[in-house]
């Protein structure tokens, strides 16, 4: 790398260090959702609970994966279980990912390509407000690049160099699992891809038949997932066995309506507004031109008859994941983070091709500054502020006799919606009450607006 783009890279990377912890303190998003992991954090330090699954998923008979509650036991043991220390941990781990998404975008395409995807990575509003949230979701856009860059690698080393890498594939498809189950939309991207390989009678796809490998990767993957199996043993197996055949099926469902999906409409809308927010914060309709404007522009550079062309594998792999999180149909932010990398490492190559010169960069300063301005004064896109909760949480704290928490209004149907207060007021020294009590705190959100009131039982 020559010193001008070593230059450029790591005023990238304090760039977007410096907006994924920028007052992180008072703006960190903490809902009760992301408490549930720091309670089964805590617990597992003080009491020895370690959990082998995390979360209840939106099908209510799945769990996630316990990845980010391991994650979180030695950071918030170090940290002295400080609320924000996880929120640190992932702003840290989104500006190693657009050093990632330099290195790959400039393996595939150039140094040129690399910068300008580094760059809009680290400004992108909608990757910036995952970053600098602490919860189990966060990890998938880093896993899907490493899924991305390994299928490269295994498709183009030599015979002998791609071994390793379907050990490598199968693991980094077994910790999406385990950090996030939205993201488990890569395990279709992947078999299309070995699929195609057959087809072909790609020399890469061998490597699927033979047995040696098979059973490393099996081995490994055991290894990771024994907390799931041991789970499953006493559950009816629901995270392995029926979780397969969830996904066997899925697909073919696509058409019927179901209680846990969306309309096409709302899927639509919602992929619309996912677009705006990773490529222009203040308009959904300058964001589609952009991305349309690029889609037309990336069918000049596509190569039709060789699917293992960066470009052209960047752009099915983007493609067919774009694909699966409509086949999905399920409006979550959960399951669009799969998105981040393919669709801005595709965004860059067509803005490096295509503008010459300075003006790149103009564009791209320009573009930067109106999305980080946006999302600076729209609090990060956080509705109720860190600070807020953690105000009301030292009220409670104050509390002298023994109390418990309820909750009232839209979500408080949910168990986890008192668990952020729960850790907040634990954390500062007086928790609530296990069994019951005549002093109840009532916690309410609605219409975006924290409430506390306090009620005494005869």
């Amino acid at each position: 790398m020559q010193s001008k783009h070593f230059i450029s890279l790591t005023m990238i990377l304090l760039l977007a260090l410096f907006v994924r912890t920028h007052r992180l303190t008072e703006l960190m998003s903490f809902v009760g959702d992301q408490a549930w992991y720091y309670l089964s954090a805590r617990d597992a330090i003080l009491h020895g609970n370690v959990p082998l699954v995390g979360i209840t998923a939106s099908r209510t008979w799945l769990h996630q994966g316990a990845l980010w509650t391991y994650l979180l036991i030695p950071i918030l043991g170090m940290a002295k279980f400080h609320p924000v220390a996880p929120a640190l941990f992932t702003s840290v781990l989104g500006v190693m990912t657009v050093g990632c998404v330099y290195a790959v975008a400039r393996r595939f395409f150039n140094e040129r390509t690399g910068l300008v995807a580094a760059f809009l990575y680290a400004t992108s509003p909608l990757v910036i407000v995952n970053d600098r949230l602490p919860y189990h979701t966060t990890l998938t856009p880093i896993i899907t690049l490493g899924i991305l860059y390994v299928l490269y690698k295994l498709i183009h080393e030599t015979d002998h160099g791609r071994k390793k890498y379907m050990p490598l594939l199968v693991i980094s498809l077994v910790l999406m699992y385990l950090a996030n189950l939205g993201g488990i939309i890569m395990v279709y991207v992947v078999v299309s891809f070995i699929a195609t390989g057959f087809f072909l009678h790609e020399k890469w796809a061998r490597v699927f038949l033979n047995k040696k490998l098979i059973l490393q990767s099996a081995v490994m993957a055991g290894i990771l997932l024994i907390p799931t199996i041991l789970y499953d043993v006493s559950h009816g197996f629901p995270q392995t066995v029926k979780f397969v055949s969830w996904m066997i099926s899925r697909p073919f469902l696509v058409f019927v309506k179901q209680s846990t999906t969306s309309s096409w409409g709302d899927v639509i809308a919602f992929l619309g507004a996912t677009l705006q927010k990773i490529i222009f914060y203040p308009s959904v309709w300058i964001a589609m031109v952009v991305f349309i404007g690029s889609g037309a522009l990336l069918t000049r550079s596509f190569h039709w008859r060789s699917y293992k062309k960066p470009i052209n594998m960047l752009t099915i792999f983007t493609g067919l994941t774009l694909l699966g999180v409509l086949i999905n149909k399920t409006a979550s932010n959960a399951y669009t983070q799969v998105l981040f990398p393919g669709v801005i490492i595709l965004l860059a190559y067509v803005l490096a091709n295509y503008i010459k010169g300075t003006m790149l960069w103009f564009i791209l300063a320009l573009l930067a500054f109106v999305n980080v301005y946006s999302l600076m004064g729209d609090n990060y896109g956080v509705m109720i502020l860190m600070k807020e909760r953690l105000a009301k949480a030292s009220e409670i704290a104050k509390e002298k006799s023994g109390y418990i928490i309820g909750g009232a209004g839209p979500g408080s149907e949910f168990r986890s919606f008192t668990m952020n207060t729960e850790y907040l007021t634990w954390w500062l020294g007086n928790e609530p009450a296990t069994g019951s009590a005549q002093v109840i705190y009532i916690m309410s959100e609605k219409n975006v607006q924290l409430s506390v009131y306090r009620t005494v039982q005869k």
